[in-house]
């Protein structure tokens, strides 16, 4: 666990693909220095911020999902 989160249940997104591998390989070493059982998911789940949610949509139905979600950033959230 670090700061209280098992990093095998974290979804790591960059930029880059070379960012996302290594973002893959610190979740797996921090999962196994904190004693957590490394996760296929989530190191097969790190990458960027176009192939996340493809692979979101792709699955959506698996995982419970609405495949027709949105995704909103600062930008293009609703206002309230």
């Amino acid at each position: 666990m670090v700061n209280g989160a098992d990093p095998g249940r974290r979804l790591p997104m960059t930029f880059s693909r070379q960012a996302a591998t290594e973002m893959a390989d610190q979740v797996h070493v921090l999962s196994v220095s904190s004693g957590s059982n490394p996760s296929l998911l989530s190191v097969a789940l790190a990458g960027t911020f176009h192939a996340i949610p493809c692979l979101l949509r792709k699955y959506a139905e698996r995982i419970r999902f609405d495949p027709a979600f949105t995704i909103y950033d600062r930008k293009t959230r609703p206002t309230r």
